[in-house]
């Protein structure tokens, strides 16, 4: 493309894209569609990356471009790009266009998906338990931080805040340090995961899931991902246990199931505690009450909760999350799967 070359529907270029990221977007049009036009640019909203996100229609189909900002620390789109690439060989995330890291911009196929009530979510859950498997088999994503390093970080910065009453976080240390003494670690535990299996990040197309947003994604223990599906998307016992047997491909161990409860706790406090953060940047000083995290569980509360892009969304949903995390940290089935997973 030349300098003064005239790039499809310039106006609505104009209008949407901020202008230091123009030439970056132009020069992805070109490399997805060559000279064909691009008959309509729209935003997208609804995601809580930061990205701004868009449908482009051109080349006789909907496409969805991502223009990354905040770049640095997880949000690194050299590793992002690669994964999403990755994931999209392996069918389990939408086909790439045209990705470059450089620019951090990204045009994929759009999926046309509509919000699921729980049922249709229950029916699809082992389609999207062996597409998780599947992920899981493709060659490793690049390595990024440590779980339990990251958690120990995590945990430390919600203690120092001062956000959490003293004998809650005392709770949850404690279960997370029963955890951590006993959990396999190493390269040997590693699989490519997406880290971010949250209900935005997955979208079906009929029955077929579609894995989306891939910056948090590295390599990472499988269990993580394992846990975010059944804490996210497996609503009764019988949704965990079809859930299991779809990724698993057949029924689990003792020791599979004992991780994956263990890891069920980690994720919902890793996503508490990320919750708790941002709300305490958008609201310093913000304290919860020991009354606050006598909520209902996330199975029977999770319909009501406001969306976690707002300040209040993202505390209710971190009380719920922390709740469910202490709740069965000190249940007896947690002290099974620690004497079982530690052998």
């Amino acid at each position: 493309m030349t300098a003064d070359a005239s790039p499809p529907h310039a106006a609505q270029l104009d209008q949407l894209i901020p202008p230091e990221r123009r030439r970056a977007v132009e020069h992805a049009l070109r490399g997805a569609f060559g000279d064909a036009p691009v008959s309509d640019l729209a935003i997208v909203t609804g995601g809580a990356s930061g990205a701004k996100i868009f449908r482009v229609e051109a080349a006789g189909g909907a496409w969805l471009l991502r223009l990354e900002s905040n770049v640095g620390g997880l949000h690194d789109p050299v590793r992002q790009y690669a994964c999403m690439g990755t994931a999209a060989q392996a069918g389990v995330a939408p086909r790439v266009l045209y990705a470059s890291p450089d620019d951090g911009v990204a045009i994929t196929a759009f999926v046309r998906s509509s919000p699921l009530t729980d049922e249709e979510r229950r029916v699809r859950l082992p389609a999207l338990a062996r597409a998780v498997a599947a992920l899981h088999r493709t060659p490793l994503f690049p390595r990024f931080m440590e779980l339990f390093d990251a958690m120990d970080v995590l945990l430390g910065n919600v203690g120092a805040s001062g956000v959490l009453p003293p004998a809650a976080l005392e709770r949850l240390m404690r279960g997370h340090r029963a955890i951590a003494a006993v959990y396999p670690r190493g390269d040997a535990e590693l699989v490519s995961s997406h880290n971010d299996l949250n209900p935005t990040n997955v979208l079906f197309e009929g029955m077929r899931p579609w894995l989306i947003d891939w910056e948090a994604a590295f390599a990472n223990d499988r269990y993580f991902d394992v846990a975010a599906l059944l804490n996210f998307f497996a609503t009764t016992p019988d949704d965990e246990e079809t859930a299991l047997r779809a990724y698993f491909a057949e029924a689990p161990s003792g020791v599979e199931r004992a991780r994956a409860f263990l890891m069920r706790q980690v994720n919902r406090s890793y996503y508490g505690a990320m919750m708790l953060q941002l709300a305490v940047l958008a609201t310093p000083g913000f304290r919860l009450a020991e009354s606050d995290l006598d909520t209902p569980s996330f199975r029977e509360a999770h319909a009501a909760m406001p969306p976690r892009t707002g300040v209040d969304g993202r505390i209710s949903f971190a009380c719920v999350f922390l709740r469910d995390a202490m709740h069965d940290m000190e249940s007896a089935r947690f002290a099974q799967s620690i004497a079982l997973v530690r052998g």
